[in-house]
């Protein structure tokens, strides 16, 4: 099982606003303090900061006190100790935005949707560098690690289609060489799960992460 990570690793999809028990309020994001000057509750949201929209199933955590986000992104921790605090939230899962797709324990943003066009290696990685999407321009070929990491054994394809529909249960490139043969590249096949590595000329399809 995926361990859960820190939403900073995400800090830009995120927008943390909390109130301390004092009337001590902050607008920041992951891990900002909130200070609370006389025992009591520390209440606030969770936000997109793209669309500002609420974000439900967020655990909010303030020393050993946790809580989690409403459907309308409100949290309430009761209990908290007077001092400085600092507020962390973890969320499983992907959420998607603009043709993207992130995941929300590795903090990777993956392309939503392949483009349905195979490409030998080289030209694999030239499109990921080429490619402009959701206003971002650093897109790359993803590693067999972080391509194995959207894998979902059980389903055909192997994958979580209700975030990446549409996708081809066949081959997807990595940008991962073979250590011991250069003309060889890792890949994963979808229809499967299993990792392979093959000749880079090839022809396979390709999902392009930031």
């Amino acid at each position: 099982m995926k361990a859960l990570r820190m939403l900073a690793a995400i800090l830009a999809m995120y927008i943390f606003t909390g109130c301390g028990s004092a009337g001590t309020s902050t607008t920041d994001q992951q891990g900002t303090s909130v200070t609370v000057s006389e025992f009591g509750n520390v209440e606030g949201t969770v936000k997109d900061a793209l669309t500002n929209s609420p974000v439900s199933g967020v655990s909010i955590q303030i020393g050993e006190k946790v809580s989690s986000t409403s459907e309308t992104g409100f949290y309430s921790i009761q209990g908290v100790n007077t001092g400085t605090r600092t507020v962390m939230a973890t969320k499983a899962g992907y959420d998607s935005y603009s043709g993207t797709v992130t995941d929300n324990v590795t903090g990777l943003m993956w392309q939503q949707q392949d483009d349905d066009i195979t490409r030998n290696w080289a030209d694999a990685g030239t499109y990921c560098d080429n490619m402009t999407l959701a206003g971002y321009a650093d897109w790359r070929l993803p590693s067999i690690d972080e391509l194995e990491s959207i894998i979902l054994l059980g389903s055909s394809p192997t994958i979580d289609t209700t975030y990446f529909p549409n996708t081809n249960a066949s081959s997807y490139w990595s940008s991962t060489p073979l250590a011991y043969s250069t003309s060889y590249a890792w890949f994963v096949n979808f229809s499967n799960g299993y990792v392979y590595s093959t000749d880079k000329t090839l022809g396979y399809y390709v999902r392009c992460v930031r």
